[in-house]
């Protein structure tokens, strides 16, 4: 009977739960814990899994762009002048993007701008045939303007 009881209070927490997370989809984050003071943004977030994901398949494609090479193709559609994008395409060919993961996200009126941490080989490595792997930060703005979702702009350092 116990068993029952406390099967069926945990039946109706989840479907409150998830219930809650759909009501409030409009906010993407649930849990921020961000050390904004950091450069490197130490800590993680948690995102509802009911949220608008067009903003994150946005600036998601551009990373794909800049990891399968298309540099030039995912920074034109950008607001960068043409010397911006040659600069920003000859060092990511140098210390190109192996790997992502989300590490901030804010959203501002119908504007998101994402914090990524990636993994960039090391192209300028002087040891023959190693190529080092370090961590870095990507910064991508995203607006929606009607029904779309469009990339503004790409911020790193290398």
């Amino acid at each position: 009977m116990k068993l029952k009881i406390l099967l069926i209070i945990g039946i109706v927490f989840l479907i409150v739960s998830l219930f809650y997370l759909y009501v409030n989809r409009e906010n993407p984050l649930l849990y921020r814990s961000v050390d904004s003071a950091s450069v490197e943004h130490s800590g993680f977030i948690i995102q509802n899994p009911f949220r608008e994901r067009g903003p994150e398949v946005e600036a998601e494609r551009i990373l794909q762009n800049l990891k399968d090479g298309n540099c030039k193709e995912a920074l034109t559609l950008l607001a960068e002048d043409a010397n911006a994008i040659v600069h920003t395409c000859e060092r990511e060919g140098f210390y190109p993007i192996k790997s992502w993961s989300i590490m901030d996200r804010e959203d501002i009126g119908n504007k998101v701008v994402f914090v990524y941490k990636v993994y960039r080989n090391d192209h300028g490595d002087t040891i023959p045939e190693s190529t080092k792997t370090f961590p870095g930060l990507v910064w991508i703005d995203v607006e929606k303007i009607g029904d779309q979702f469009h990339a503004l702009s790409y911020q790193t350092y290398y």
